[in-house]
């Protein structure tokens, strides 16, 4: 049985990136021949699969950020960034070895058509650009540059991904452990400086003893096996090397390490780095700022005015796929009904901090934080400290019909589509004249010790005309 002729250009062309002494093993040369098709797999599989990652994390990120207080927020961020920084960094390494494995295939294929190469006695260039031309790589020379750099890209992707998932243990580990402290021994209190010991002395620590093992002993010339601070040092150091998984990274850093000079791989990882960084932000930005815009509307304001209606005030003209955060909303932005039902969203990370300036002696009425229902027997809060909150919440906001002040009457409420908390309030219509009529909702956020500019409170306004 011959082989076909394609079967035997991709093998000759294979082995133009193999070793001009072949392994002993002639299994391992076939394996070490074709890992580029083991490549286009798996970088094809795997830019399919996670090319949907990052919008499902946006999803569940801001999903969960409207029910979360300041503090729990920065701990749900820090993960949300991680994970969406190893997405990035999985998405782009495998299109660029795609990319870089299909111009390979693509340099193997024209060789094997014209294995001679460039004809330069038929070329029509003058001798200078001649010249420039023939210290251009060759295509054998291409195919050899072009298979090492894809091979490169693909090993090295994996050694960022170890960086920021170990990076997700450690510091998740460490803001458990921070938490638990905080909440048996301080009652909640001192996280952060819990969080910033636990993280800074065990780093500090491995850091020491890093100088010590290469400074002191590398340049001691006297031997050090045997030594009382040997094995302790050894200990320490193993230790951080378990936790951090250099056993599966140490392979990948240091072949990269001894084989690229520092002057080009320190670059190309702090490229890496901070251009994943940077891509992160700006789209962060995009995403929760709509201050971006492109127009020629030149007499329409970009912020909400009385004389302007939109849509997510209105739960008729809400888009079923946006997730909208903590807006004030109506049923309609025509009223039919006998009564308007006013709900006002509650966000724990802006509003907690007004709750203790305005009402510092109404208590939550549940715990805070992670917790887990009771099926049975639920304890039930007493009316009066029912009455206290709503009260208490009511006093956030000021409402205006018509520009005069009203003080509704508010009940607990939750939403069955985002499950975010708020009061609802049911505004009766008698009274209003037929045409157009107007909410004004007003909240002043209180200021904290950071903020230097003013005293006085950001005021925040909502306008929601509606018509009978």
């Amino acid at each position: 049985m011959t082989d076909s002729p394609h079967g035997s250009g991709v093998a000759e062309a294979a082995s133009l990136s193999v070793p001009s002494n072949p392994p002993s093993n002639p299994d391992s040369g076939d394996h070490q021949r074709r890992t580029w098709e083991l490549e286009l797999l798996i970088s094809g599989a795997v830019v399919f699969a996670l090319l949907g990652v990052p919008g499902r994390l946006d999803d569940w990120f801001f999903q969960l950020q409207l029910h979360l207080s300041k503090d729990q927020y920065l701990g749900v961020f820090f993960a949300y960034y991680y994970l969406k920084l190893i997405a990035y960094a999985l998405i782009v390494s495998f299109c660029t070895n795609l990319s870089i494995r299909a111009y390979w295939i693509g340099l193997v294929g024209l060789h094997k058509v014209f294995p001679a190469g460039v004809r330069w006695e038929k070329t029509k260039d003058g001798p200078i650009s001649k010249q420039l031309q023939q210290s251009h790589p060759s295509l054998p020379r291409l195919i050899e540059l072009s298979d090492k750099a894809s091979s490169l890209v693909f090993s090295s992707s994996f050694l960022i991904v170890f960086v920021f998932v170990f990076s997700i243990v450690l510091i998740g580990g460490a803001g458990l452990i921070a938490w638990l402290i905080s909440t048996l021994a301080f009652e909640g209190s001192y996280l952060e400086q819990t969080m910033s010991v636990l993280v800074a002395l065990p780093l500090g620590i491995v850091v020491i003893c890093s100088l010590f093992d290469k400074v002191l002993i590398k340049k001691t010339r006297e031997s050090w096996e045997g030594k009382w601070y040997v094995k302790p040092l050894a200990t320490i150091l193993k230790t951080f090397f378990w936790i951090t998984g250099k056993p599966l990274s140490t392979s990948i850093q240091q072949t990269l390490a001894t084989h690229i000079p520092r002057k080009l791989s320190i670059p190309l990882f702090a490229f890496a780095f901070i251009g994943l960084l940077g891509f992160f932000v700006v789209n962060f930005r995009l995403q929760v700022s709509d201050r971006l815009a492109f127009h020629g509307y030149a007499l329409f304001p970009d912020t909400e005015v009385e004389r302007s209606l939109t849509h997510g005030h209105y739960e008729n003209l809400r888009q079923a796929d946006k997730l909208y955060r903590h807006e004030p909303v109506i049923q309609s932005d025509i009223i039919i009904d006998a009564y308007i039902k006013l709900f006002i969203p509650y966000s724990p990370r802006r509003h907690n901090r007004d709750l203790d300036t305005l009402c510092p002696d109404t208590g939550p009425l549940p715990q805070q934080g992670f917790s887990i229902s009771k099926v049975r027997n639920p304890v039930r809060p007493e009316k009066e400290h029912v009455d206290q909150a709503l009260e208490c919440l009511g006093q956030l906001h000021s409402i205006f019909l018509n520009e005069e002040a009203i003080q509704p009457q508010f009940d607990f409420y939750a939403r069955p589509d985002t499950g975010v908390r708020g009061i609802i309030s049911y505004l009766p219509v008698d009274g209003l004249p037929p045409g157009r009529n107007t909410l004004r909702i007003e909240w002043a956020e209180a200021r904290d010790d950071t903020d230097a500019d003013s005293d006085e409170p950001r005021r925040v306004e909502y306008f929601i005309p509606f018509w009978l």
